[in-house]
């Protein structure tokens, strides 16, 4: 019977605490590493310190959020 890895990624690298996907057989893909956004395969679970914990059971992407500034007008990362 072949083992499947069990992976821990960080799909948030700005953040201060990260946002991992976990999950056994999950592919992470990196779609854009400038504004963090990824394609999730499998299931797996989104995990922080500071937010809920989410089951993501099918394929998806994930970004980082993103807020207007009026002052600056434009949009920016969300900060933590």
């Amino acid at each position: 019977m072949q083992k499947v890895a069990q992976i821990k990624k960080n799909i948030a690298p700005s953040s201060d605490n990260g946002h991992f996907v976990e999950g056994a057989g999950v592919k992470v893909i990196d779609l854009d590493i400038v504004n963090e956004t990824f394609v999730v395969e499998g299931k797996s679970q989104l995990t922080t310190k500071n937010h809920t914990s989410l089951e993501m059971n099918e394929t998806c992407i994930v970004t980082c959020q993103q807020v207007y500034d009026p002052l600056l007008k434009s949009f920016e990362k969300s900060g933590d």
